[in-house]
């Protein structure tokens, strides 16, 4: 049973687009946000993701051809997702973007137990929405 007044023994769930190893943008503070959570080992903490891009915007190499998988990175559960990355930005591209990061997450959700408290971390629109 969790200590009365601390997340000891708590699962969380971080909803951000970008997470290490990305080095620029929201990625590093997501990756903060999450490591710092999962620090000492008190607090289950996960993280819903997609496939490394930014600011390249072109997959990381080492995950081209990944659809799902499963990581952990000190101590934090990564779920990735792919999804569209466009290489030059047009207003319906950017849609398809969203909306592929949206569809990732509803069709494949994490596999985890059901999370104390879900942040999403925007800018994603379709990380707002999951």
């Amino acid at each position: 049973m969790p200590e009365t007044g601390t997340a000891a023994g708590r699962r969380v769930l971080l909803v951000s687009t970008n997470y290490a190893p990305e080095q620029a943008g929201i990625g590093p503070y997501a990756t903060q946000i999450a490591e710092h959570w999962a620090a000492g080992g008190r607090i289950e903490t996960h993280v819903l993701a997609g496939i490394p891009h930014y600011p390249a915007w072109r997959a990381d190499p080492a995950y081209r051809g990944v659809w799902r998988r499963e990581e952990t990175r000190a101590g934090v559960r990564v779920h990735r997702r792919r999804h569209t990355v466009p290489p030059r930005q047009t207003a319906v591209r950017r849609a398809l973007y969203e909306a592929s990061i949206l569809a990732g997450g509803l069709l494949a959700p994490p596999r985890m137990g059901r999370p104390d408290a879900v942040v999403a971390q925007l800018p994603s629109l379709a990380g707002g929405v999951l």
